[in-house]
């Protein structure tokens, strides 16, 4: 899992955390981040997106992207073995999207048969 994780090290921060927001693993670059707080909200925004992704178009969302001024953010479900968690992760703006994304999906893709 590690390994999969490494592949983020170009990320301004990532965090793999429990549905309910508590954060598992955090790893962030320059200003100082909280690894609960971010997992928090990592978790409340896919909730959020997930909702209104039903209530408006019939189906799930399976990930979340968030553009800004000055990069982006994704946060995505990871089905584990006996449960589901909420991977996220903040690039800056010389990364485009697809790239946060495709990285995202991936490292979700290659963790999720670690997870209990």
């Amino acid at each position: 899992m590690l390994k999969a994780l490494k592949s983020l090290e170009q990320a301004e921060f990532y965090c793999l955390g429990e549905l309910d927001g508590r954060a598992l693993v955090h790893v962030a670059k320059g200003e100082l981040r909280k690894g609960h707080s971010m997992s928090a909200m990592g978790s409340s925004l896919l909730a959020l997106s997930e909702t209104f992704a039903g209530e408006a178009m019939g189906h799930t969302a399976e990930f979340n992207l968030v553009n800004t001024s000055d990069g982006c953010l994704v946060t995505i479900r990871v089905a584990g073995e006996a449960k589901d968690y909420v991977l996220s992760l903040g690039v800056d703006g010389l990364k485009t999207p697809a790239i946060a994304l495709r990285s995202a999906l991936d490292v979700a893709s290659a963790i999720a048969p670690l997870l209990p």
